[in-house]
């Protein structure tokens, strides 16, 4: 089987072992490629003959992602956008090279105006039955973005039993913008204040 020859993505994240999100980063991109189609192949058998495959087609290595969805952690003043590890705390991704351009420009502008608005991430290690909330933005060719905040719910009684069923959870609802339209909760403070919040909770138990 021959294979567009394209070089694997340098990735400082995956090769420190804080992302593993693209497991087969390690191999030559022909490898991957084959790897991938083989699999495919394999399972579609029964129903189409291998000569009929043409051989796969490699994309860019990096920038060629238009969009992404960015699991919220952290704190107001020190957000995370990326994923979560194993103990629901946030990994910082927004120097992933897979973004195009104009996201990868835009992801640190949106963390700062987490901050700015006073935004609360959910602290997932403190409620384990919830997800996090998300930051999905895409980019269009020429550009432009769309941009949504999709706040986390806090779970309802007996959500964990349910997922440990295998029960589908009900969907978050997205927020909207301006800020001025937003679903995003507000609620009075301790000292009387109204701030705006993801999720409700201010801190994190989250090192």
């Amino acid at each position: 089987m021959s294979v567009t020859a394209a070089h694997a993505a340098s990735c400082a994240l995956h090769d420190a072992g804080t992302c593993r999100s693209c497991p087969h980063l390690s191999l030559s991109m022909p490898d991957q490629l084959a790897t991938k189609q083989s699999r495919v192949a394999a399972l579609l058998a029964d129903h189409v003959p291998a000569g009929l495959w043409q051989a796969p087609a490699a994309s860019a290595p990096t920038g060629f992602r238009n969009k992404a969805k960015m699991a919220v952690a952290g704190t107001s003043a020190h957000p995370t956008l990326g994923i979560l590890d194993g103990a629901g705390c946030g990994v910082d991704l927004r120097a992933c090279p897979l973004h195009v351009p104009a996201i990868e420009a835009a992801l640190p502008v949106l963390a700062d105006l987490i901050t700015e608005l006073g935004l609360h991430p959910h602290d997932v290690p403190a409620r384990a039955a919830a997800s996090s909330g998300h930051v999905l933005v895409t980019a269009s060719p020429d550009d432009d973005l769309m941009v949504r905040f999709v706040p986390a719910l806090p779970p309802l009684p007996g959500a964990a039993a349910r997922r440990r069923a295998g029960s589908a959870s009900a969907p978050a609802p997205s927020w909207r913008w301006p800020p001025s339209t937003s679903r995003a909760s507000t609620r009075p403070s301790s000292r009387g204040a109204r701030r705006s919040s993801l999720t409700g909770r201010t801190g994190s138990s989250c090192a």
